[in-house]
C-alpha cells in the first residue's frame, strides 16, 4: 500500500552489510531480510557499493547476468514496500564495465550514475570506465545527490545549482583510512548544508581487505545524527528538511558559491 508522504521528512534506513564475495544470490537474500524486516514507514533503504558481489576488480570473475538479475529483485521489492533502494553493483553497458549506482523505487530503475572517481591505487580505473556526469535526482521532491565511496574525497561533485538537501554515499571503505571516511562525511555535510548519509561494508574481502562498517549519518550543520560500529547491522532515522532550510536560511552561505568558477585554470 502507498504510505503517507511528509515532505517535511523522510526516514532513511541504511543497511551495514558483511558482503560475500561473488555471491549474488545470498547477498540479496540479506537485502530482501533487510527490506521485509524494516519500519513499514521507511522511503529509503541505502546499500555499500558493490553489494551484490564485494569491490571486485578483476571483471573476469563477473558474470553479465547478475546485474538484470539484482534489478528485477530490487523492483520486486520496491513494488511490495513502496521504498527507493539505492547501492552500487557491476555493470555491463555497451563494450565497457561501469561502478554503476542504482535507485530502483516503484518497479523501476528511476536513477542511475556511474562512478567518475575510480580508485587508481586498486587499478578500479584499468577494469572499469569512468562515468562523465553527476546530476541531481529528486526523491519525494527532495534534491537528492549519489554518489560512490571514493567520489568523497573530491568535494567539487557536490558544487551543483541545485544544492542537494539530501547527499547519499554508497562505499566499500577499507579500515586502514576509516578515520578520513568519518572526517569526509561530516566535511561534505558542513559545506553543502546538507544531510550526508555514508553506507559502507563491514567483514573481510576475498582480498585480505578489512572493512569497520562506520556508517554514519550527519546533520545539515556537521553533527552526526546516527553512527554504526563494526558489526552487520541497519540504522534508521528521520530527516527533517524544515530544519535544513531554517539553518540555510539563517546561514545563507550556499548563495556565495561561484558555481560557474573555472577550477581548471585556478
Amino acid at each position: 500500500c502507498q504510505k503517507p508522504i511528509n515532505m517535511r521528512s523522510i526516514k532513511v534506513t541504511l543497511a551495514q552489510m558483511d558482503t560475500l564475495w561473488l555471491n549474488p544470490n545470498e547477498n540479496l537474500k540479506k537485502v530482501e531480510e533487510i527490506v521485509d524486516t524494516m519500519d513499514d514507514d521507511v522511503h529509503i533503504l541505502v546499500l555499500p557499493e558493490m553489494f551484490t558481489t564485494g569491490y571486485c576488480i578483476d571483471t573476469s570473475q563477473l558474470n553479465i547476468n547478475w546485474q538484470n538479475e539484482t534489478l528485477d529483485i530490487l523492483k520486486k521489492l520496491t513494488l511490495k514496500r513502496d521504498i527507493f533502494i539505492i547501492g552500487s553493483i557491476p555493470y555491463f553497458q555497451d563494450v565497457a564495465w561501469f561502478n554503476r549506482l542504482i535507485c530502483v523505487s516503484n518497479g523501476h530503475e528511476v536513477y542511475s550514475y556511474h562512478k567518475i572517481h575510480l580508485f587508481g591505487l586498486a587499478k578500479e580505473d584499468v577494469n572499469y570506465t569512468s562515468g562523465q556526469t553527476n546530476n541531481s535526482f529528486s526523491i519525494n521532491d527532495i534534491s537528492t545527490q549519489a554518489l560512490v565511496c571514493y567520489d568523497l574525497r573530491f568535494p567539487y561533485l557536490n558544487t551543483m545549482k541545485s544544492c542537494p538537501k539530501l547527499i547519499i554515499y554508497s562505499a566499500n571503505w577499507p579500515a586502514t583510512r576509516i578515520a578520513h571516511w568519518k572526517l569526509l562525511l561530516q566535511a561534505r555535510a558542513i559545506e553543502n548544508q546538507a544531510y550526508v548519509i555514508g553506507v559502507n561494508r563491514v567483514g573481510t574481502d576475498d582480498n585480505g581487505y578489512l572493512y569497520s562498517g562506520d556508517s554514519m549519518i550527519i546533520s545539515f550543520d556537521g553533527q552526526i545524527l546516527g553512527h554504526l560500529g563494526n558489526m552487520e547491522e541497519t540504522l534508521t532515522t528521520s530527516l527533517n528538511m524544515n530544519n535544513l532550510e531554517q539553518y540555510r536560511d539563517k546561514y545563507p552561505y550556499l548563495k556565495d558559491r561561484k558555481i560557474s568558477f573555472d577550477y581548471q585554470n585556478f
